[in-house]
């Protein structure tokens, strides 16, 4: 979540954690992992993830908070005399819908929108109806389903096709919607939704690809089983799933990789380590992107060298910190805060801004 423990540490989305507090999770239940997780405000936990590209566990610190999490935020751009909404939903729950309606009327309230960017990046999925009431709020009565399901129960095959049950107010604006890699399950129901029956545009990288549908089953040790019981479908009737539908995503009409800096993360320090030089690693190449994010000529094999001990000379001078000519704890802190920053400012969203010079430039 934006502004949590986690993102200012600088995990990522598809990071699996394996070690909490330097206990092995990896064969633990999620029960038992997300108690070791938990704990009071202020205090702090060690994360290790397995992350993509990594051959190594990634450790990260961060101190306990209280999150608010609303699965809905929305915002209007203003340019000139255009205005642009930005409708956030991070996952589908029971009060979705119902926020989604508040950022549709504030939208449908504004005189100058010209737009409105649906973004369901990593967004992980959710409850279908919560997708259904939000699909019927934003797109009109066709013959054609917002989607459809297809279930096995009591050994008979049954098929449901979810129509709209109101049309939507006539807006001046059209949708554009944003999904990359992490948008999954009943995100891409949405996306799908918009693309096939909308015929609005999808703008990012291809989705996750699940087409399926899983309840969870509580088991006697606490832990919780997904068990699939059932598919759904598109308004064409495309089965959207990895390796075995008849898409393994939902394809994007724009395609826009996200910013490669944003892959970079926080640099994170044990007690009394630093990054040196004459060393080759993986802490030094992250170390490396991010200085090249600031505007600076430096390779970015993961070898430490004259070159990076005087750039870090430079920005040890300019900063007030111990000139060392060594990523030290100071020197990874202001780094770090730096990368945070970077990531943090909507002119570096390389597919939140395509999105936004779509209805500009229309």
């Amino acid at each position: 979540w934006p502004d949590s423990p986690a993102e200012g540490a600088g995990l990522r989305a598809g990071d699996r954690i394996t070690y909490i507090d330097e206990i092995n999770v990896e064969n633990m239940s999620y029960v038992d992992t997300v108690m070791l997780l938990l704990g009071e405000i202020n205090t702090v936990v060690e994360i290790g993830v397995a992350r993509s590209g990594f051959s190594e566990p990634l450790f990260f610190t961060m101190t306990r908070a209280r999150i608010p999490n609303p699965s809905v935020e929305y915002e209007i751009y203003e340019y000139e005399d255009a205005h642009i909404g930005h409708l956030k939903i991070r996952t589908f729950g029971q009060a979705t819908a119902g926020l989604v309606n508040e950022a549709l009327a504030a939208f449908d309230a504004d005189p100058n929108i010209t737009g409105v960017i649906v973004d369901v990046r990593y967004n992980g999925g959710g409850a279908l109806n919560a997708v259904f009431d939000i699909l019927d709020a934003m797109l009109p009565i066709t013959d054609k389903p917002l989607f459809s399901t297809y279930s096995t129960h009591l050994g008979q095959n049954i098929t449901t096709e979810y129509h709209g049950g109101v049309n939507p107010p006539d807006r001046d604006y059209e949708f554009v919607v944003l999904v990359n890699e992490f948008s999954a399950s009943a995100s891409e129901v949405l996306a799908a939704a918009m693309q096939e029956h909308g015929g609005y545009s999808i703008i990012g990288m291809e989705t996750l690809g699940k087409g399926t549908m899983q309840i969870p089953i509580r088991i006697s040790n606490g832990s919780d089983i997904q068990t699939t019981i059932g598919q759904w479908f598109t308004p064409d009737n495309n089965w959207i799933h990895q390796d075995e539908g008849d898409f393994n995503g939902v394809i994007p009409d724009i395609e826009v990789d996200r910013n490669p800096f944003f892959n970079a993360f926080n640099i994170y320090l044990r007690d009394g380590e630093s990054l040196v030089f004459d060393t080759v690693s993986d802490a030094n190449a992250n170390a490396q992107v991010i200085l090249q994010l600031m505007g600076y000529d430096i390779r970015t094999d993961g070898y430490f060298d004259q070159n990076m001990v005087d750039i870090i000379l430079d920005i040890q001078e300019e900063n007030d910190l111990a000139m060392t000519g060594e990523i030290d704890a100071d020197t990874a802190e202001f780094l770090s805060d730096t990368l945070l920053s970077y990531i943090r400012n909507l002119d570096n969203d390389l597919q939140l801004q395509t999105a936004i010079n779509y209805f500009l430039e229309d």
